[in-house]
């Protein structure tokens, strides 16, 4: 069934919690993947950098990768509404993240 519904399926461990953790993790990600460019598109703005041909620049060559490049059109074009997720579910993931990593 997972197979029929996701885009693969994959092992990680005996350990039932591994999976978890594999997702938090990747969610982790996400929220760094976001706050990263973020960031980095504010400080060429400042430089009165265009951010479009910014995000162009860094997804043509360094972060190609369809996350980055979702995410940096988004910021660039200002397009906070509707949120893709709820901040309060963000900020569980990266509190589990970290309780995780504690652990």
């Amino acid at each position: 069934m997972l197979d029929a519904i996701g885009q693969k399926t994959f092992v990680i461990s005996e350990k039932p919690a591994a999976a978890n953790l594999v997702k938090l993790s990747g969610n982790f990600l996400i929220a760094a993947t976001i706050e990263s460019p973020g960031e980095a598109i504010a400080l060429a703005r400042k430089a009165e950098i265009d951010a479009h041909r910014y995000v162009e620049i860094l997804t043509g060559t360094l972060f190609s990768a369809p996350v980055y490049k979702t995410y940096g059109a988004i910021i660039a074009d200002e397009n906070y509404e509707p949120a893709g997720f709820k901040m309060a579910l963000g900020l569980k993931d990266i509190k589990l993240a970290l309780a995780a990593a504690e652990h």
